[in-house]
């Protein structure tokens, strides 16, 4: 909603580097480098120069620079980058590599030492080189100078810059007049787009005093905003109280704004409903306010664009509004009466308390009870491990540093005082807000409870206000977890009792109490349970069973591959050596068809990685294969044993093709996935003119193939032959209702039957025509 005030981020401000060093665009995932601009400086830059397209040059920059600036998101990490040069009958050369931090680079032709790895004839690199010589300036009959770029596939250097063969993606010649700058833009708006910035706007309650208008600082609590999502604007704002906006009409609601300001010389303006850009301050600016509570399950967006009179400057800008961190004011009970609510990040000083954000503890829902259970509080969700938290008392030695923790708020009446206790007893006061924030340590509660009094407790008092209950035994403590993995949820696929279901939010573990038929109906909670994923530091000791291929088994022990262990065993159940016991025997599977998902962690963006589970004997299954996106994978399993996610290599993927494939493994290959690799697939297709049907067959790797054709029930080949893998790709003709099985290489028939045959299709029946 368009109301009146509001401002923000977003500065697209160029990081620059100075001589030697190269420095480039964070990686976008393009292929092909994009110039924004270029040019040469023929002396030191002065200060406060700016080049073309808003870059800015380095302090350290000599005179005779030549620059080459690429745009915003227009040049991929790691591609390695070659500068070539011509000046007169010269060729200078200088390489680089982007570091995806950077997009700048700049070399100068009177630094010898360093800066390039190709010189003219006759000039000398080396520290006891001069750099005060004018190298352009010795050159009276060079005008101008012929810039390339290439991309590389490996980075060139002083002994190897060879371009023959490479097509440059950039070339222009760059005019060289003595004493002048001569500075370039390419054709790329994103580095041309002005600058937005972002502020909240001010609020401001436009009743009377007698209409019981609140005073500004008192509107809300930690308002703020929140930027660190590209794209993202969340506004933060703790019990925001309704006023009244000052538009026309004077509207009543929970207010919040944006306070977006153009870069110097421009304006702002604001996209309509219909699609056109308008106006909104005279100041330039543009500012939204907004009725959070409309908002905060759905969001808002608003496009910019900045001009200069009626003309659009640079691209226009959208951001998304997040009102996620806006609480709604809620009056306080009356004296003697208390409330209870999870404590927010945004209802604490800077999103912390005691140095933590109360989100990071765990998810919790709390729930007051009514009627009869008034009084009755209870608490579910999970709770997360914290170790090393200090803060929490300030005692370095004590043993409340590790463990589990509920931020929890608390509002009453301001001066009312309340006595907590549960493994310790405590009188509190209640600040002239009437809440109180509090984080209990859970660890050391007696039954998962503790009790919230109204009042201060004496020994010698035997009357005290209401008491409160708080019952945390639906809270899971989580265990301490292995960094990069984790286990979640997923249902058993027959619905039965007898399944085990772990989930990442809830994090609750059903289990039936009698384990060797399934069908038990009593249930062992979590607290009974402990879910373990560790990785495994030392691959090589991983038992892997000889029949693996050894491609496979070596990849697997190797430092390309990421291994975990998933196991779900009882609370203290161990053997006499202290040896834990995995709950479910990794052979069996889990009970009731469940499949559980695995995160398996510190993977490498891009690349692609095969999984494969490896069973307590040794045997490895092929789960299937995926490029991942981020730096972790899932896959889906119904068993609990080692997980190992191998990096492809040529060895690995041409090995994987003899083995089968788990399925339903979330997986490529896997059953509701893509073709395996090497998976051969038979067809057929209705041949006009010829006898029967072109069967065609895919998945092929080997140069000649054995093609069997059956007559259906007939265990005995009617037809077996051999024949090049480009005629089974082809098709050939079959008879309708024949069978056709396919080996992927020369099989030999002992008494009718394939003897150790390489992978076959599935018999395929040819239908008839139609």
């Amino acid at each position: 909603m368009k109301q009146k005030l509001l401002s923000v981020l977003l500065v697209l401000a160029m990081a620059l580097t100075m001589l030697p060093t190269a420095a480039f665009a964070e990686e976008t995932g393009k292929t092909d480098p994009v110039v924004a601009g270029y040019g040469f400086l023929w002396e030191s830059p002065k200060e406060n120069t700016t080049l073309t397209g808003g870059f800015k040059p380095g302090n350290d920059w000599m005179g005779e620079t030549m620059y080459v600036a690429f745009a915003e998101n227009g040049l991929t990490k790691d591609t390695n980058l070659w500068f070539e040069v011509t000046a007169g009958s010269d060729v200078w050369g200088c390489a680089a590599t982007a570091d995806g931090t950077h997009n700048m680079f700049a070399f100068s032709f009177l630094n010898r030492t360093t800066q390039w790895e190709q010189v003219p004839n006759g000039i000398t690199v080396g520290e006891s080189q001069s750099h005060a010589e004018k190298y352009l300036a010795d050159k009276s009959n060079v005008s101008s100078v012929t810039l390339k770029v290439y991309v590389t596939e490996s980075a060139f250097t002083s002994e190897s810059h060879d371009v023959s063969g490479l097509t440059p993606f950039f070339t222009k010649s760059v005019t060289i007049t003595s004493g002048k700058d001569t500075m370039e833009v390419e054709g790329n708006t994103s580095v041309d787009t002005p600058a937005i910035t972002a502020t909240t706007a001010t609020l401001h309650d436009t009743r009377t005093e007698e209409e019981g208008a609140i005073a500004d600082a008192d509107l809300c609590k930690n308002y703020k905003l929140d930027t660190t999502a590209t794209g993202t604007i969340k506004i933060m704002a703790a019990d925001l109280r309704e006023h009244q906006n000052g538009d026309t009409p004077e509207t009543m609601g929970y207010w919040v704004g944006i306070s977006f300001a153009p870069a110097d010389g421009y304006t702002l303006k604001y996209k309509d409903k219909d699609g056109e850009f308008q106006a909104d301050a005279e100041d330039g600016k543009v500012n939204y306010y907004w009725n959070a509570k409309n908002y905060l399950s759905t969001g808002a967006t608003v496009t910019l664009a900045s001009f200069q009179g009626e003309k659009q400057v640079g691209e226009e800008v959208t951001y998304k509004i997040d009102f996620s961190g806006v609480t709604l004011y809620e009056a306080p009970p009356t004296a003697g009466t208390l409330t209870f609510s999870t404590l927010l990040d945004a209802e604490v000083a800077d999103g912390k308390i005691f140095g933590k954000a109360p989100s990071s503890l765990g998810k919790f829902e709390v729930t007051e009870g009514t009627g009869a259970d008034a009084g009755k509080i209870t608490v579910t969700g999970t709770a997360n491990y914290i170790s090393g938290w200090t803060e929490f008392n300030g005692d370095t030695t004590a043993k409340e540093n590790d463990g589990h923790y509920l931020p929890i708020q608390i509002k009453g009446v301001e001066g009312q005082k309340i006595t907590i206790k549960g493994a310790n007893e405590k009188t509190l006061t209640f600040g002239e807000d009437g809440s109180l924030e509090l984080v209990m340590f859970l660890d050391k509660l007696t039954g998962s409870k503790f009790t919230v009094t109204v009042g201060e407790v004496e020994a010698s008092s035997k009357e005290v206000g209401d008491v409160y209950t708080i019952d945390l035994s639906g809270v899971t403590l989580l265990p301490k977890a292995v960094e990069g993995t984790n286990v979640e949820s997923k249902p058993g696929q027959d619905g039965s009792v007898g399944t085990v279901e772990v989930s990442k939010g809830a994090n609750k573990v059903v289990i039936p109490e009698d384990l060797s038929t399934g069908t038990g109906a009593g249930k062992v909670e979590l607290g009974q349970m402990i879910v373990k994923v560790d990785a495994v530091a030392d691959n090589k000791n991983v038992t892997v069973s000889n029949t693996t291929p050894a491609e496979v088994s070596n990849a697997i022990k190797g430092t390309g591959s990421k291994i975990v262990e998933v196991t779900i065993r009882e609370v203290n159940d161990a053997d006499a050596e202290g040896t834990e016991k995995n709950l479910f025997n990794d052979e069996a599977g889990l009970p009731g068809n469940t499949q559980i998902t695995v995160t398996i962690g510190g993977l490498t963006a891009s690349k692609t990685y095969h999984v494969f589970c490896i069973k307590d004997d040794g045997s490895v299954s092929y789960y299937g294969y995926k490029t991942v996106s981020g730096n972790t994978l899932d896959v889906n399993t119904s068993h609990l044993c080692h997980f190992a996610a191998v990096e492809e290599t040529e060895a690995v993927k041409e090995a994987v093709k003899t083995m089968a494939v788990e399925p339903n493994t979330g997986l490529e290959g896997s059953a509701g996935g893509t073709v395996t690799p090497g998976s051969i697939v038979v067809n057929s297709a209705a041949d006009s003119g010829a006898i029967g049907r072109k069967v065609t067959v895919t998945g092929l790797t080997a140069e000649n193939v054995t093609v069997q054709i059956a007559k259906p029930g007939n265990t005995a080949p009617a037809v077996v032959f051999n024949i090049p893998k480009a005629t089974a790709e082809n098709g050939f003709n079959v008879n309708a209702g024949s069978v056709v099985t396919v080996w992927n290489g020369v099989v030999t028939f002992v008494d009718g039957a394939p003897s150790n045959p390489p992978a076959a299709s599935a018999p395929y029946t040819v239908p008839a025509n139609g």
